[in-house]
């Protein structure tokens, strides 16, 4: 349990990360990602958006940025703050990705009720 989507997330970076492990978060983002993870000294490093692609994940980019001292990849979908929801597809080459390496994701779908056509 937690008291909202904040809370949530910074129990799963108090569970995941530490000043040691980074935790990947998407640029463009909520800012509140990096607030949290800051407050709880851990770094973060950033994969990008594509806004050619309806802002899906550079999975290249991402891959690169993924090392023996990644803690967890945070996603958000749908996106906030670019509005995107990713395509099932999509969505299972992120878990393809996070599954290669055995690095937990983060979530956060609070919006996921919030899609319209």
């Amino acid at each position: 349990m937690a008291s909202g989507c904040s809370d949530a997330l910074r129990i799963c970076m108090d569970c995941l990360g530490d000043k040691d492990r980074n935790i990947l978060l998407p640029k463009p983002g909520f800012s509140l990602y990096q607030t949290v993870a800051g407050n709880r000294g851990v770094p973060v490093k950033y994969y990008n958006l594509k806004p050619e692609k309806d802002w899906e994940i550079d999975l290249d980019q991402l891959e690169s940025l993924i090392d023996d001292k990644t803690a967890a990849i945070l996603v958000t979908n749908p996106s906030n703050p670019c509005g995107s929801a990713f395509t099932v597809k999509h969505q299972l080459e992120i878990l393809a990705v996070a599954e290669k390496y055995g690095v937990p994701i983060i979530a956060d779908e609070i919006y996921q009720d919030m899609v319209f056509e």
